[in-house]
């Protein structure tokens, strides 16, 4: 099992911890999502205790800014999945060779930072020294909903392809930097009709 690690990055003042103590990831979790989509403490225990060395936090300033989860799952084709929830609830394959990002988030009040894009990049790096080949995600439409009320969009296919979804494109940005490609299949229809 790996044990708590902190790991200095370039840029001064920016540290990445491995495996984070169960308090500091809690603390965190109620500072990057309402209350309604927070994560209890004992799932983020249960997280802890299935691979607890792929789950990420970046602090600048001592300040924690941002977090990353992946797990090693047996991922089914994309034709089977039906919502988040479904690969999100897999349980953690040690053997497999393909790595499931079950979290990406940023605290409020200091999203559009690049912060989550520097915390993906170490996480592919890190993934490609383990010896990782694919890393598989899902990723909501949130903002869509204001996106459509402001006229920029019609539609989640739309609101993909036009990019403005931010999770997404920390997740190309990072790829990019590190030489690693990316490609998204079409949004599962109706998943999230309210955002």
């Amino acid at each position: 099992m790996t044990q708590y690690k902190e790991v200095p990055m370039s840029e001064p003042g920016r540290i990445v911890t491995q495996a984070p103590p169960l308090g500091r990831l809690a603390a965190f979790e109620k500072v990057s999502w309402l209350k309604e989509y927070q994560a209890s403490e004992g799932e983020l225990a249960r997280r802890l205790g299935a691979f607890p060395q792929g789950i990420f936090l970046l602090s600048v300033g001592g300040e924690d800014v941002s977090q990353v989860t992946v797990s090693p799952k047996d991922v089914p084709t994309l034709e089977s999945i039906e919502g988040f929830e479904q690969m999100r609830d897999i349980p953690v394959h040690q053997e497999s060779r393909t790595l499931w990002i079950t979290n990406l988030a940023t605290k409020m009040g200091k999203r559009g930072g690049g912060y989550l894009t520097t915390l993906l990049r170490y996480v592919l790096g890190w993934a490609g020294e383990q010896g990782y080949g694919e890393i598989v995600t899902g990723i909501t439409c949130y903002g869509l909903k204001d996106a459509k009320e402001q006229g920029l969009v019609s539609s989640p296919q739309d609101y993909m392809q036009k990019g403005m979804n931010p999770a997404l494109r920390a997740i190309q940005k990072a790829a990019r930097a590190s030489g690693v490609e990316t490609w998204n299949s079409d949004p599962i229809p109706n998943y999230w009709e309210d955002d």
